[in-house]
This record gives C-alpha cells, sequence and structure tokens, in this order.
C-alpha cells in the first residue's frame, strides 16, 4: 500500500472506506479531475504466509485487519495416483493449444484487442 507515493498515499484509508461502502475520490495523473466511485465495493480473496500478517498492520490499530475474514483450512494432501494420461488425450490438448496460438487477435483501429474464444457444442 502506498508504495508508489513513498508511504504518503490514501491507499489504506481506502481499503477502510471500501468496508464501509463509502464513496472514494480516484485521483488520476492524467484527468483533469477525480473520479468519485459513489458506492465502492470490492472482493479480495488470495492468501498469504502466516508469518506476513504481522506486517498488514504496519503496527496501526485503524481497523483494517479487523474488516478481513482469515480462514486457516486444514491442509488437504491429494492422494497420489497411479493413473496415466493417455496418448490421445495428451496429442489433443497438444492440438488444441496449436490451435489457440493460430489465432489472429481482432483488431481496431490497427490494434490488437482481445477477442472471444467460444466453446463448440462438443466441448461442453
Amino acid at each position: 500500500m502506498d508504495q508508489y507515493k513513498g508511504g504518503k498515499g490514501a491507499d489504506r484509508q481506502n481499503w477502510l472506506s471500501l468496508w464501509s461502502n463509502a464513496p472514494i475520490s480516484v485521483d488520476r495523473k492524467g484527468s483533469p479531475e477525480p473520479v468519485i466511485v459513489e458506492s465502492p465495493w470490492v472482493s479480495v480473496t488470495g492468501s498469504i504466509q502466516p508469518e506476513i500478517l504481522p506486517d498488514l498492520s504496519g503496527g496501526r490499530e485503524d481497523g483494517l485487519l479487523d474488516r478481513f475474514l482469515f480462514a486457516f483450512p486444514e491442509p488437504y494432501y491429494a492422494p497420489l495416483s497411479a493413473k496415466v494420461v493417455s496418448a490421445t488425450a495428451e496429442n489433443q490438448v497438444g492440438a488444441l493449444y496449436e490451435r489457440l496460438a493460430s489465432l489472429q487477435m481482432p483488431e481496431s483501429d490497427g490494434e490488437a484487442i482481445p477477442g472471444t474464444v467460444t466453446l463448440a457444442p462438443g466441448g461442453w
């Protein structure tokens, strides 16, 4: 947080405001006026090593960590399997990647833009 502003930014305050759904103002360098987000919300899902958790507080008692719902599930160890992927399946996956890699991206004004690749009925 605030890493691009030498620790003097408002990222932490914005995270506190997001939790309570309070409006936030986003100032961008190239924009003449700030963007106001009236009803912001965010959902954060991820993982972190337990030893790093104390660093999140930064020695502050501002309630940021109290806004997170932490879960620490029991480890699940997948059983070993002697199953082998067939050569046919391996070749089909390889062919799929080759077909995907050969697709041309759509363009707009000479710039490549993301496109959509739909599943064939058999893919469902």
